[in-house]
């Protein structure tokens, strides 16, 4: 894919980064609109029953995603700080990393790139003498492409000796070259550049930790039957770039928005991808539609796209909820990509999308289809009788099902608005849970319907 244009266009510098890949604590607190601690709004009127106007800010627990990561160059400070809550390591092509201060303050690491022969090898050992930690350089950028790197497997080969041994010196690990769908004659197909790379005098597959790969097809099933071409080679994949495209990138946040839902469900829970960082962080004109951050020096924020990307669920297994916090129904620990992700079929997962309600990020939407489910971890002090609190938003009557250590309990949420109409949220009870003291597994699906979920709370029966 040519993207020199944009480049030039929508970065100050090409750059690059890499990064320690380890689960990074997300510190406990709630959304923008202040977290924290459970705040009932007015509207409530709890006290005789009436909670449907009831709102409270959810809590986030979860551990930031170790996998996840970015492909652009961060222009202003902002820009760390705003994707630093979901984001564990950025990469611009380059080998200087954009605001290190920052990047450490937010526990982010920089993943150096040779873009290709004529790499930054003096940058690195800055890099690494600052971050003893940094852990990872990524090799030549889409060498079978004539825009980008445009090298045969032999070009690169006579370089490879050179990067390696910065990366031995530094004590630092080698991602494979990015290869993706080429233009450089005779090497369209990255199987076979890689293949008679690693087969040249002087390289071997030992020489990498990783293969990374980019990939801009339009469907989630169709990057995962791409990612498992790579299986062959007994590495990691890191999917180093990627976005919904189709011959070009599409410019519709809608469809980038269940584009991205769909590849990280399944992307998070397929042990042989490494990690993945999304093309990109800023663009602009026709590539808008990527965008994580918006344009604005005076008033920077992440775009509906970036919310999803940031706030999307790492599917922590060790997180629980307590009693009487809530908590986001978009951070399930697990849910039905899981299947996906080890099996030959595909199926869609709830989606993960910008939040509608009057608070909180994100909100898990799209859940429609009885295949679908979703868990959750929960905690309780005392056994006893318990309550959920949801607060939900649909155009039908719809019925899910909660079900925690075998006991099943089924609930309907009336209709909120009309097809077509201003979406509008309630809160409801979800009543008859009775559960014993310690840890358990929540699990929601579907039996008829389709709804929208902001957040959960779980309490003692009123």
């Amino acid at each position: 894919m040519n993207r020199a244009k944009i480049f030039i266009a929508a970065l100050a510098a090409v750059m690059m980064a890499g990064c320690e890949l380890l689960p990074t604590p997300q510190p406990n607190g709630g959304n923008n609109n202040g977290g924290g601690n459970n705040t009932e709004q007015p509207g409530g009127n709890e006290g005789d029953g009436n909670i449907e106007d009831l709102t409270m800010e959810y809590v986030v627990r979860q551990r930031r995603s170790s996998k996840r990561g970015l492909s652009g160059h961060p222009q202003i400070e902002s820009d760390i700080t705003m994707i630093a809550p979901g984001v564990a390591w950025v990469y611009n092509w380059g080998a200087t990393a954009p605001f290190p201060e920052l990047m450490q303050q937010g526990n982010m690491l920089f993943l150096p790139m040779a873009w290709n022969a004529n790499f930054g090898a003096d940058q690195m050992r800055a890099y690494k003498a600052a971050n003893p930690s940094a852990e990872y350089i990524l090799a030549y950028n889409e060498p079978n492409l004539t825009d980008q790197a445009n090298m045969t497997p032999e070009v690169a080969a006579s370089h490879w000796g050179a990067l390696k041994a910065v990366a031995q010196e530094l004590g630092m690990k080698l991602i494979s070259p990015a290869v993706n769908y080429g233009t450089l004659a005779g090497y369209s197909d990255p199987i076979k550049w890689l293949d008679e790379f690693f087969a040249c005098e002087g390289v071997s597959l030992d020489d990498v930790a990783g293969i990374a790969v980019h990939c801009y097809m339009p469907s989630g099933e169709s990057l995962k039957s791409f990612i498992r071409r790579f299986d062959k080679y007994g590495k990691p994949v890191y999917m180093t770039e990627f976005c919904h495209a189709n011959n070009s990138i599409t410019n519709n946040e809608a469809t980038q928005q269940n584009y991205m839902s769909d590849v990280l469900n399944y992307m998070e829970c397929d042990d042989k991808v490494g990690g993945y960082a999304w093309f990109m962080l800023r663009g602009s004109g026709n590539w808008k539609a990527i965008s994580l951050v918006n344009t604005s020096a005076k008033e920077p924020a992440l775009t509906n796209l970036g919310k999803e990307y940031v706030w999307f669920s790492s599917f922590d297994k060790e997180c629980y909820y307590p009693t009487e916090e809530a908590f986001p129904a978009a951070h399930y620990r697990s849910n039905n990509a899981e299947e996906v992700a080890e099996g030959t079929e595909w199926k869609y997962a709830p989606k993960i999308k910008a939040s509608t309600d009057s608070t909180g990020e994100v909100m898990l939407t799209d859940f429609y289809s009885t295949e679908m489910w979703v868990e959750y971890g929960v905690e309780v002090e005392e056994a006893g009788e318990y309550e959920l609190l949801v607060r939900y938003s649909t155009f039908m009557d719809s019925t899910y099902k909660f079900a925690i250590d075998g006991n099943e309990v089924e609930h309907t949420f009336a209709k909120c608005y009309e097809l077509g109409g201003t979406e509008v949220w309630k809160t409801t009870r979800v009543e008859g849970l009775n559960l014993s003291e310690g840890k358990h597994t929540l699990r929601m699906s579907l039996t008829q319907g389709r709804g929208s979920f902001n957040w959960m709370c779980l309490r003692k029966a009123k």
